[in-house]
């Protein structure tokens, strides 16, 4: 074999690590850190919430978007119910290069795109601990705010700055995350190469900035809080 191939091998093989698609499993818990304005309705409160997603990614650009269906027995047809559907259809989409994200969200029925830049969370990597996720090595990182701690497991195996939502800025893909004991995220899948379905940007909704977007999701909340359905919200509150 040539010296050129075997280069061209080893380019192709690199280049395959900085792509590809991984499939992850999300767990809420919402009972986790109730408000005292849920004690009246905490019963109804399902346990837990899962749901499957899809983090499709190349070395410049990714998007995270609704993976297969699971069954929540616990949730019934409720505003519960319409909240975590609309949660799950939610898209969010990262470019590395241009240092950019989109993301789709809905407040009580209505769209909205928000144009942001990449936050830049400041990690603490404890690279002293280490766990083994489908078969890549994994080191333990975490980020402190007002909200509580998040703890991430990371891979430099495949070495993109990428992660479930919008979560990154680490030497490796992130492949579980801990979010506040609330929410549990973990990979249940990879395929490097080439992704399964084509990056897509969030096409759904009025485009508006962080700023804007946080006000009018502010008000939203002091109306449904003084038609007396407030607590909601509250009870979801996660970094993106």
């Amino acid at each position: 074999m040539s010296i050129f191939l075997m280069m061209m091998m080893v380019i192709i093989g690199v280049q395959a690590q900085r792509m590809g698609t991984i499939l992850y499993g999300e767990t809420v818990y919402p009972k986790v850190d109730l408000p005292p304005e849920a004690a009246p309705w905490a019963d109804r409160i399902p346990d837990k919430i899962e749901s499957n997603k899809y983090l499709h990614f190349t070395a410049e650009e990714a998007s995270y978007s609704k993976g297969p269906d699971i069954e929540n027995p616990e949730l019934d047809n409720s505003r519960m119910a319409r909240f975590f559907k609309s949660r799950n259809e939610e898209v969010s989409y990262t470019n590395l290069k241009e240092k950019s994200v989109m993301l789709q969200r809905a407040i009580f029925g209505k769209d909205f795109i928000i144009s942001d830049t990449i936050k830049k969370m400041k990690w603490r990597v404890v690279a002293s601990e280490q766990r083994t996720i489908l078969g890549y090595t994994c080191m333990k990182a975490i980020h402190e705010d007002s909200l509580g701690s998040t703890e991430v497991w990371f891979t430099p195996m495949i070495p993109v700055s990428i992660g479930p939502e919008t979560f990154g800025g680490l030497p490796g893909a992130i492949l579980a995350v801990n979010q506040f004991d609330k929410k549990i995220i973990l990979a249940k899948e990879i395929k490097l190469g080439e992704p399964i379905a084509p990056i897509l940007k969030p096409s759904k909704g009025d485009i508006v900035t962080r700023k804007k977007f946080d006000e009018i999701q502010a008000e939203k909340m002091k109306e449904q809080q003084s038609m007396g359905r407030g607590g909601g919200g509250r009870m979801f509150m996660f970094r993106n």
